[in-house]
């Protein structure tokens, strides 16, 4: 089985990225990572900071916290 790597339709950031909050992704909930912070977003939001994020081995409110500590 051969893999297609995936591409949204189109690359202008539209959408704000649940970690760093810079307008950075195309589309939400696409496992694209944000070139700010690093985050996949994998579709877990903002009213959701405690669900373990499966892609990101950590929960949001960490994610965020590690931006703000390191810068991502």
């Amino acid at each position: 089985m051969k893999w297609k790597w995936y591409k949204p339709k189109s690359s202008k950031a539209k959408f704000q990225c649940p970690c760093c909050d810079y307008v950075t992704l195309p589309e939400r909930g696409s496992y694209l990572i944000c070139p700010v912070c690093f985050w996949e977003d994998d579709g877990i939001d903002v009213n959701e900071l405690d669900i373990h994020s499966g892609p990101n081995h950590i929960t949001l409110r960490e994610g965020r916290e590690n931006f703000v500590k390191y810068g991502a």
